[in-house]
């Protein structure tokens, strides 16, 4: 709140970091090299429309930064996708944005060499790259790979998603925000009522989302027999009575017969046109999807679900400070890679966090009541892919505030998800997915032969063309492999060289 009410104090502080950087030396707070620009490419998600080079918030950007930065936008939906097939063909550009340090991709890149150990560059906390070093603790510890940092972490706050659903929807209905599997079940018969799908999400994604509320196996480990190793989150029960919940909801028709041709941008596309009733969604997305479904449902309202409890256990949106980060390809020269770490550590100054996240200010955006507010260019030219490629400082509510709303509406928000403290501290354990933090080179090289099939499996039980002992035995099945096996070794001693049993809440 101190930094957003003096925003016009350190937007000063900005052009002069900005101008630093562009003017030449060797300052590592940010300055480059005298001469041109430095050029790099990357490949970024796109969640909504990005840039163009020509905009000028771009343009502005690689003035005072000194750099010329070609990036290669994919889908949100098929960015997984498209970075196995860079990493496959060993075609990754400079700059790779992991969004999951867990996921197998980023491991078979580790183990390949495909990018750089930064562990040596970065020596975070010797003030070598001071920004950087100012990062909150969690994000460099949870980002390693087997204790070295191949990402600069992408950092936040504690507070991130939640399920948005019609809170319009439960007050015509007389239902009280969703806390549990049960009242989920009752908001989507609502939705039936009122011609909504219940559920128009992207299964292949989601289902992980709901596991907890039915067991241990993706924030709680599950050992083996011998306890030597944790098993991977999709080959446990509570995966299974996952998928078996799923298959329940398609039977009553709250999931739509294509749902597994459903991507999240058309999950978005229900929603606000009034025909979807759920969509996974960071906070801060409450202003803009309730201006969205307005202008064709005026008196509808969107609100968000932070937590909810099942049969097994209790899903908490708490994020784990980071999401993911960038990386580097080992092809760049050494001397180039030096000068793109020098380039985040001066994006990642804390003046700059205004700048990214709301463009240029009296162009973009303007301070009202203490909070940036967009012009009417900004709303236009300004969305979260304009801060996606770059490091950020960490912020509480970077994902929270909307720099669309009233400060009001913010203030409001943030007093909504003090409920995902609460609720987090009552559970014991770190409360988030472990396998978005532990990895096993075993189970990396497993999964890319056989997640097609895998997902495949689910659809059908989904469907009902599987019945959930047909996929308990394929699970079984799978775990007798001897890479799975491997997989599971490699993953307790993961998860206990991170020390996640003795998780403990940054502040």
């Amino acid at each position: 709140m101190r930094m957003l009410k003096n925003g016009l104090i350190a937007v000063a502080l900005l052009l002069a970091a900005a101008s630093l950087f562009a003017g030449g030396g060797s300052d590592k707070s940010g300055s480059s090299a005298a001469g041109g620009p430095t050029e790099f490419t990357a490949v970024i998600t796109q969640y909504q429309t990005p840039p163009k080079p020509t905009d000028p918030f771009w343009k502005d950007m690689e003035t005072r930064y000194n750099v010329k930065y070609n990036v290669n936008w994919v889908q949100d939906s098929s960015y997984l996708e498209n970075l196995s097939r860079l990493q496959s063909t060993n075609s990754f550009p400079d700059v790779i944005q992991f969004n999951d340090t867990g996921d197998p991709t980023f491991t078979r890149a580790v183990e390949a060499g495909q990018i750089w150990d930064l562990t040596p560059y970065l020596k975070i906390g010797s003030g070598t790259y001071p920004n950087l070093d100012k990062l909150i603790p969690n994000a460099w510890m949870n980002s390693k790979y087997q204790g070295k940092n191949y990402v600069i972490p992408t950092s936040r706050g504690q507070y991130d998603s939640g399920i948005m659903v019609r809170g319009d929807v439960l007050k015509k209905y007389g239902l009280s925000l969703p806390k549990s599997i049960a009242d989920f079940e009752a908001y989507f018969d609502a939705c039936v009522k009122e011609n909504i799908i219940p559920v128009p999400i992207w299964i292949q994604k989601n289902v992980g989302n709901f596991q907890p509320a039915f067991g241990p196996g993706s924030m709680i480990p599950v050992y083996n027999a011998d306890k030597t190793g944790v098993l991977p989150q999709q080959l446990t029960e509570s995966y299974a009575l996952t998928v078996e919940w799923f298959a329940s909801l398609y039977k009553k028709g709250y999931l739509p017969q294509e749902f597994a041709l459903i991507d999240s941008a058309q999950t978005e596309n229900f929603l606000v046109t009034g025909k979807g009733g759920s969509y996974f969604k960071n906070g801060w997305h409450r202003y803009r999807l309730n201006d969205e479904i307005h202008k064709v449902l005026p008196t509808a309202e969107i609100v968000p679900v932070f937590y909810y409890s099942g049969p097994g256990g209790t899903r908490v949106w708490y994020d784990k400070g980071f999401y993911g980060g960038i990386a580097i390809n080992k092809k760049v020269p050494e001397a180039k890679m030096l000068k793109i770490i020098e380039f985040f550590n001066a994006t990642a100054a804390p003046e700059s966090v205004n700048y990214f996240q709301y463009g240029i200010p009296g162009i973009h955006h303007n301070v009202v009541d203490g909070f940036p507010k967009f012009t009417d260019q900004g709303a236009r030219e300004i969305n979260n892919s304009t801060y996606i490629p770059f490091i950020l400082a960490t912020t509480t509510y970077i994902k929270i505030d909307s720099p669309l709303a009233p400060p009001a509406y913010n203030l409001e928000t943030r007093e909504m998800v003090k409920v995902i403290d609460a609720e987090a501290a009552k559970l014991g354990v770190a409360p988030f997915n472990i396998f978005e933090i532990i990895g096993s080179k075993s189970f990396s090289a497993f999964w890319a032969l056989n997640q097609d099939e895998f997902q495949s499996n689910v659809v059908d039980v989904i469907t009902g063309k599987k019945t959930v002992a047909q996929f308990r035995t394929y699970q079984q099945q799978l775990l007798a492999r001897p890479e799975v096996q491997a997989a599971a070794r490699e993953y307790k001693e993961s998860y206990d060289s991170f020390g996640l049993v003795n998780w403990k809440p940054a502040n």
